[in-house]
C-alpha cells in the first residue's frame, strides 16, 4: 500500500477511502473479480448432508431466482453486515429520517440539511458519526443508554509512559502474558502464564500492570477536564474491553466539541419519539431533525439455513433454550475458567439500570455465544467438512487473522487438517478431563472453553455473543500457526519474540511456508 499508489501517509491512519481502493486493486491484480458474482442474495442453505448445501440465490438486479450445490461452504459474512436498529416508542410519529450508520455514506447529502442531530450508541461509529457532523456545524445529541455499558474506552494512539502505538502494544508478546487468555499458553510460554494467574504475586503484578495502563489512558484523556467531558469517563477499566478499545483517530480534538456544546451527550434511555423530539426517560427533551443509529448489528448471518432447527449444530448465536448437557458443559467451563483465572472472579458490577433492561429484553438476546471449533468450525460437521465460518469474531487484528483463518479452513475443508493432532498440539481444557473421552467431546470441551471465556474476560464489550479481544490476538494466531504445523516464532531469537512488537510483515510469508508444508507432506 504505496503513498504513490493509494495516498497512504506513513505513520497515520488509513482512511477508510484508501482501503477500498487498495481492496479493489488487489482484486483486479489477483483476477478475483471473475470469481465474483455480485448483485446476489444467498437467501437459504440448505443442508444435504455430505454432498454440501443447496443455495437459494436471489438477483437483486433482476429478482430471478437459482440453485447452486456447493460441496464446500464458507460463510464469511462477518458480523457487521445487517445492521439492528432498536423498536423505539413512537418511531411511526418521528418525522425526520432514522438512519444506521450503515448508510451514512449515501445519506449524507440529506443529513447535511438537518440542523440538530440525534446520535444514539456508545460504540466508535457513534463517536465517529457525532464528529462528522459536530465538525461541520452541525448541532449533535450523543445519548448512551444508562441502561448499557456506559461510554466506551476512545484511547489517544500512543499509549503508556514509554509513548508507543496501541496497535503495536497489542502486539508485543510480553504485554499479552497481562492478559488472561484460555488459549494463551498456545504461545508456549505458559509456565509464564500459570505464574502471573495463579500465584498471589504474580496476580498482584498483573493487577498492577492494568492499573499503571489504565492510569496512563484517563490521565492522557482527561475526563475531569469540565462536567461535559466526564459524561464520557467510561464505567469499568480498559482490562473488560476487548475490540471496543477504540483510537481517537480525528484531525480535532473530539473532547474539544464537547466542551463547547457542539456534542452534547446524554446518559439516559430514551422514552419515546415525537414528531420532531426525543424524549428521554430523565425528563429531558430534545430537538431532533434526524436520528443517527450506531447501534450495533445482528447477532447471526443473514442467510436462513435449512432444515429449520440446525441453527445450534451451526454453532450460531440463540435465544432458545439449552439442552440440559449444554447447560451443565456451559457450568464447567465456567468452573475451571475461573480457577485458573482468579483475577476473572471480580467481574465489574452492572448498574441496576442495566441489570433491569437484560431481564425486560432476555427474549431477544442470545442465551449463548457462538460455538465454533477454534472460532471456526462447527463441531457438528467436523466430520462432514462441508462448512466453516471465518471472520466470526472482533479484534484489533483483522487482516492476519482472516490470512491464517483463511489457510486454516481451506485445510480443514480439503481433509489434510487433522482435527485430532490440532488438540494434540493444544487443547484450551485440562488433559485429565477429557483424557478418555471420544474425539467428539474433546472438540467440544475444548469448543465450550473458548467460547464460553469471552463472557468472563470481555463482560464490557460483547464476550458474552461472539469472540472479542485485543490483547489476547498473538496467541490465537500461535494457535492456528500450530494447528497448522508451521513455525509460530517469527523472530530471530527469545529476546525478540519476548520484547519486540510482532506486526503484519511478521507473518507476510506465511501462504509461501504453508504451501510448502503441503508438499512436503503429499
Amino acid at each position: 500500500m504505496t503513498k504513490a499508489q493509494f495516498g497512504a501517509e506513513p505513520g497515520k491512519h488509513i482512511p477508510g477511502q484508501i482501503v477500498h481502493k487498495y481492496l479493489a486493486a488487489y482484486a483486479k491484480h489477483f483476477r478475483l473479480n471473475e470469481h465474483l458474482q455480485c448483485n446476489s442474495k444467498v437467501e437459504t442453505a440448505e443442508c444435504k448432508g455430505s454432498e454440501g448445501w443447496l443455495l437459494s440465490i436471489v438477483s437483486t438486479a433482476d429478482g430471478v431466482n437459482r440453485q447452486v450445490l456447493a460441496r464446500k461452504l464458507i460463510i464469511a459474512t462477518g458480523l457487521t453486515s445487517e445492521p439492528s436498529v432498536p423498536k423505539i416508542l413512537g418511531s411511526k410519529a418521528f418525522q425526520g429520517p432514522i438512519v444506521h450508520t450503515k448508510y451514512l455514506v449515501q445519506r449524507d447529502p440529506e443529513l447535511m440539511a438537518m440542523s440538530d442531530i440525534v446520535v444514539l450508541g456508545n460504540s466508535k461509529s457513534a463517536y465517529d458519526a457525532a464528529y462528522s457532523y459536530a465538525s461541520r456545524g452541525k448541532k449533535v445529541h450523543l445519548i448512551i443508554r444508562e441502561s448499557g455499558k456506559g461510554p466506551l474506552w476512545m484511547v489517544p494512539s500512543l499509549v503508556t509512559p514509554f509513548k508507543i502505538w496501541i496497535e503495536r502494544l497489542l502486539g508485543m508478546r510480553l504485554l499479552t502474558w497481562f492478559s488472561p487468555c484460555v488459549w494463551g499458553e498456545a504461545d508456549g510460554y505458559g509456565f509464564v502464564r500459570r505464574f502471573l494467574n495463579g500465584t498471589l504475586l504474580g496476580r498482584f503484578i498483573l493487577s498492577s500492570f492494568w492499573a499503571i495502563l489504565t492510569a496512563d489512558v484517563e490521565q492522557a484523556l482527561d475526563f475531569n477536564k469540565s462536567a461535559e467531558t466526564k459524561r464520557l469517563k467510561p464505567w469499568t477499566p480498559p482490562f473488560w474491553h476487548g475490540s471496543g478499545l477504540s483510537l481517537l483517530t480525528y484531525d480535532n480534538d473530539f473532547q474539544s466539541l464537547v466542551r463547547t456544546g457542539r456534542i452534547e451527550v446524554h446518559i439516559s434511555d430514551i422514552e419515546k419519539l415525537s414528531a420532531d423530539k426525543v424524549h428521554l426517560r430523565n425528563g429531558v427533551d430534545l430537538k431532533a431533525d434526524t436520528i443517527v443509529s450506531a447501534t450495533g448489528w445482528s447477532h447471526s448471518p443473514p442467510i436462513k439455513f435449512l432444515p429449520s432447527g440446525i441453527e445450534n449444530d451451526l454453532g450460531l448465536p440463540g435465544c432458545k433454550s439449552l439442552s440440559d448437557s449444554e447447560v451443565e458443559l456451559s457450568k464447567l467451563a465456567d468452573v475451571e475458567i475461573l480457577e485458573r483465572y482468579p483475577f476473572l472472579k471480580n467481574q465489574p458490577t452492572p448498574s441496576p439500570r442495566q441489570i433491569s433492561w437484560k431481564q425486560n429484553t432476555s427474549n431477544d438476546r442470545p442465551s449463548h455465544p457462538w460455538r465454533l471449533f477454534r472460532f471456526i468450525a462447527p463441531p457438528a460437521f467436523i466430520s462432514q467438512r462441508t462448512i466453516a465460518f471465518a471472520g466470526m469474531l472482533i479484534t484489533v487484528r483483522t487482516s492476519t487473522i482472516a490470512e491464517l483463518q483463511a489457510l486454516w479452513i481451506t485445510s480443514f475443508l480439503d481433509g489434510s487438517l487433522n482435527v485430532e493432532r490440532c488438540l494434540d498440539h493444544f487443547s484450551c481444557g485440562t488433559r485429565r478431563r477429557f483424557e478418555r473421552d471420544s474425539l467428539d467431546s474433546r472438540i467440544m470441551w475444548d469448543t465450550m472453553l473458548m467460547t464460553q471465556f469471552g463472557r468472563w474476560r470481555h463482560p464490557s464489550g460483547v464476550g458474552d455473543r461472539h469472540p472479542d479481544f485485543a490483547f489476547d490476538s498473538l496467541p490465537y494466531f500461535d494457535l492456528l500457526m500450530g494447528d497448522l504445523g508451521l513455525e509460530k516464532r517469527r523472530k530471530r531469537g527469545w529476546f525478540a519474540d519476548i520484547f519486540q512488537q510482532h506486526l503484519p510483515e511478521d507473518h507476510g510469508h506465511v501462504v509461501e511456508e504453508w504451501m510448502k508444508s503441503r508438499k512436503k507432506d503429499s
